[in-house]
């Protein structure tokens, strides 16, 4: 595999960044090997034609590719800049919107070479040859065509320990229970990628043929990952197994937002009671309801299937308002004039803001606003206002180092960049100084726009501590209404002074949805009230992840972690009850029994639910002892 890196001293105009930070970023490994430093001439202007319907990130490709004569695996020479999208076996994947006429949009990429061409919703996807990029230029029916955007999960012989801290090792003994005839799914960024399986069933840490245990029943992956990536859905698998061992698994890895929402369908329809889910998908709608959240919404109420998601890991990292346009004039890349802009004034008449990477550092921002998405609305309707996401290499000469600039009006509202700054770069820091702007004459004034950061470790970037860059960052349907929404809570952290704790990069609830899944305005914004409740994170797995505590097993941290706690709890709950128990009573018991945290921003906060740790943290025995009493219900 491998991945662009875009050297801060040249121009790279481009339309986003898709690269997971599960698969290691541009850091040190195999997806750093080989990076390509992108020049003016494979970028530059040409990426910013007016009315272009292919992304600019797909021209800097093809560009790179004219300009080193098909030769992309070259050493890596950029010790800081921007991640582009993987390109795997000369190959990278691709979404378009057509016209109108779907089908003959997907024969037109066939005969430009694209493979695995297939529709998913209103969006046709295939893997395209960089060295075909340039004929996209030739598509008659396309509205837009561009990377598809890359998922990414919750993360920030063994055992969880959070089996024990959250009872459910006892509540096993107590009351006879361990999640027979129940099965959970699993949604994430892959299951087997890496080969590990079969020595985790050997092991007991997985069921299946040969597990020491008689645990006989293989895991059932509907779906996995194409090529190399982070397995977290079978760190999560091993977390339901430690916790509900006689619960069969049952797993389905997606690849965009449309078929993460028709992979809980089809979890659904494999037998599915419960389904535990990590993923964030950067163009899964924030203002507008998610088709995933639809979808989790729908299986609770008529599938009778509960659905357990991450609240991710951004702790409160975002800044939102309404957009206030500043001209901006005698803005430049790569020595050339950039042409007429209005800037969003961050207050005061400043129009950039300033983040600082330290060594190692990693770094996402996010930006979507409230208009429809056309990739997942029924009427295709879309963006009526086109944002950018600016990079300066300052804050007063207009210097762009990057833009993520993809043409919006009239298809999905978000743009993103991906910053990095290696371990062993020369400099102790890297600081890029960022911007949110719209090219005059195009598109219509947005209303609220939201920005959110997704830092790798948040030692590791200095994000701004004034207030208006602080709030929720649980939005998509990773607040959805029609699911439990998991915050974390150390393993080791349980017995603080003021009980246990919330992590401290655990994502904040509080953002209100304005538009439906057809992206219709509502009559009122709707905040779901989210997360729910926080279960353990920070425990051992034979996966991924860095061995904190020493004992030899790496340790999994983040709302990941937390998602497949409750999950196996739920299984424990739906066999105490004879299976009586209907999924949305599941999660309202699960709620109800929560034991209250404190709000570690708020030492003075009353009882209840907070933004941050929901009802509190999940209390096993009481949730099961609750569904044991509904047992002999007719």
């Amino acid at each position: 595999m491998l991945q662009f890196q875009y050297n801060r001293q040249w121009l790279a105009w481009g339309a986003g960044l898709a690269c997971a930070l599960a698969a290691g970023g541009a850091m040190a490994g195999p997806d750093a090997a080989g990076g390509v430093v992108v020049r003016p001439e494979s970028a530059g202007v040409a990426a910013m034609e007016e009315g272009s319907f292919i992304d600019p990130q797909l021209k800097m490709l093809w560009g790179e590719h004219l300009r080193r004569g098909g030769n992309l695996v070259v050493p890596a020479d950029a010790a800081r800049g921007f991640v582009g999208p993987r390109v795997v076996d000369g190959m990278v994947r691709i979404e378009a919107l057509s016209l109108g006429d779907d089908a003959a949009l997907a024969d037109e990429l066939r005969r430009l070479g694209a493979k695995d061409v297939r529709q998913q919703g209103n969006l046709v996807l295939g893997r395209m040859p960089v060295a075909g990029l340039g004929a996209l230029q030739s598509l008659r029916t396309a509205r837009f065509v561009r990377r598809a955007p890359e998922p990414f999960g919750s993360v920030g012989a063994v055992t969880s320990q959070g089996d024990a801290v959250q009872g459910s090792e006892r509540a096993r003994r107590t009351f006879g229970v361990d999640g027979s005839g129940v099965v959970v799914g699993v949604t994430s960024t892959g299951y087997d990628t890496q080969g590990g399986a079969a020595t985790d069933v050997a092991r007991g840490d997985l069921p299946g043929r040969g597990n020491p245990n008689g645990r006989l029943q293989p895991v059932r992956v509907l779906k996995d990952r194409d090529g190399r990536d982070s397995d977290e859905g079978r760190a999560m698998a091993q977390i339901i197994h430690d916790v509900a061992p006689g619960a069969s698994l049952a797993v389905y890895i997606p690849e965009s937002v449309q078929d993460h929402a028709d992979g809980l369908r089809a979890l659904a329809k494999a037998g599915a009671n419960v389904i535990s889910d990590d993923m964030f998908w950067t163009n899964d709608p924030w203002f507008q309801e998610s088709p995933i959240g639809v979808a989790q919404r729908e299986l609770l109420a008529s599938g009778n299937v509960l659905s357990i998601s991450a609240a991710t890991n951004f702790a409160d990292w975002s800044a939102e308002g309404r957009f206030q346009p500043l001209p901006a004039r005698g803005l430049t890349m790569g020595g050339a004039a950039a042409g007429r802009w209005r800037m969003h004034d961050w207050g005061g008449g400043h129009t950039t803001f300033p983040v600082t990477l330290h060594r190692g550092g990693r770094l996402r921002i996010v930006m979507q606003w409230d208009e429809p998405f056309a990739s997942f609305t029924r009427s295709r309707s879309g963006s009526a206002s086109d944002l950018d996401l600016f990079v300066f290499a300052d804050d007063h000469s207009g210097n762009i180092s990057y833009v993520s600039a993809t043409r919006n009006v009239g298809g999905d509202p978000f743009e993103f960049v991906f910053a990095f700054l290696n371990p062993d770069a020369a400099d102790a820091a890297f600081t890029i100084h960022i911007g949110v702007g719209m090219p005059e004459g195009i598109g219509r004034l947005p209303g609220r726009f939201k920005l959110i950061a997704q830092p790798n470790d948040m030692a590791l970037v200095d994000w701004p501590r004034d207030a208006a860059f602080h709030s929720a960052t649980a939005v998509g349907h990773n607040a959805s209404e029609g699911a439990i929404i998991a915050c974390a809570v150390r393993h080791s952290q349980m017995n603080t002074p003021r009980g246990p704790l919330a992590e401290p990069f655990s994502s904040t609830g509080g953002f209100a949805r304005t538009r439906d899944a057809d992206g219709v305005v509502l009559s009122r914004p709707l905040d779901t009230h989210k997360p729910d409740l926080c279960a353990p994170d920070g425990v051992d797995n034979s996966v991924f992840g860095v061995d904190t505590d020493g004992n030899g097993w790496p340790n999994f941290f983040g709302t990941s972690a937390a998602s497949p706690h409750l999950a196996g709890i739920a299984a424990l709950m739906l066999q105490a009850s004879g299976m009586k128990m209907r999924a949305d009573e599941v999660g309202r018991a699960l709620r109800e029994t929560a034991r209250d945290m404190a709000d570690p921003g708020d030492p003075l906060s009353a009882p209840g639910y907070d933004v941050r740790s929901g009802q509190g943290f999940v209390d096993t025995e009481r949730a099961v002892k609750r569904a044991m009493a509904l047992r002999d219900r007719p």
